[in-house]
């Protein structure tokens, strides 16, 4: 039972740490093929994912070799980088010209979502965890900062949605949407599992966060593919 529980973790700490390197090497792979601001962008994508990667095998390092709880640990501070470096790329990337009309328009329509955001996050995860401030832990603690940038990336991920993005950046821009949307879903149902003291490593959360991983790689792949494929024209 044992060797199977090692056996299963290995193969999922596998997959986390693989997927996250194969979404670096693609950002990467698309930022060679950028220029100006959309090359800084894209690099500042890949430094995410590439902080990513590191975390990933750290936390396997820990728990596949040393064999010890991973939670909390030093890859928690390479994870927590992943954040800020992830939201500057998204700032980065260039928009299409804006009307004063328009401008006002996404800037309402993005102050709206955020702060309905703040208030979810305030009432399911902050206030939760400050209710609890009288038997604090370092687990709380490093949950506390995951929420916290959990609001930067989802600031990041109104800007991308709601943003006019150039045309040839649009439908990489969705699976980075998706990626990180499916980031923001993993760490709330982590920080749930968390604080009930139910997070398993290697368990069905763990496959969000691969998904994650391949959303943003193939983000990566359709930015540097000037010729986008088309179904059509094999019919």
């Amino acid at each position: 039972m044992i060797e199977d529980k090692w056996s299963i973790l290995l193969i999922n700490d596998f997959l986390l740490t693989s997927s996250a390197i194969v979404a670096f090497l693609c950002l990467l792979y698309a930022a060679k093929n950028m220029e100006g601001r959309s090359k800084r962008a894209w690099l500042m994508l890949a430094a995410a994912m590439l902080f990513q990667s590191i975390a990933e095998g750290t936390w396997a390092l820990i728990e596949v070799i040393l064999q010890e709880d991973p939670f909390p640990s030093a890859a928690d501070f390479f994870y927590l980088m992943f954040y800020p470096l992830f939201a500057a790329g998204i700032f980065l990337l260039p928009n299409a010209p804006l009307s004063p009309r328009e401008r006002l328009g996404v800037i309402l329509d993005s102050a709206i979502v955020i702060i309905s955001a703040a208030l979810v996050f305030w009432i399911f995860f902050f206030a939760p965890i400050v209710s609890s401030l009288n038997t604090i832990t370092l687990e709380l603690t490093i949950s506390l900062a995951y929420s916290l940038m959990d609001i930067v990336l989802f600031v990041a991920l109104v800007r991308l949605l709601l943003g006019k993005l150039d045309a040839p950046t649009i439908t990489p821009a969705l699976f980075l949407a998706a990626g990180m949307a499916a980031v923001l879903v993993a760490d709330a149902l982590f920080c749930i599992q968390i604080e009930k003291g139910t997070y398993i490593s290697g368990g069905h959360l763990d496959t969000i966060w691969i998904l994650c991983n391949l959303f943003i790689a193939l983000a990566g792949l359709l930015q540097a593919n000037p010729y986008p494929f088309d179904p059509l024209k094999f019919l």
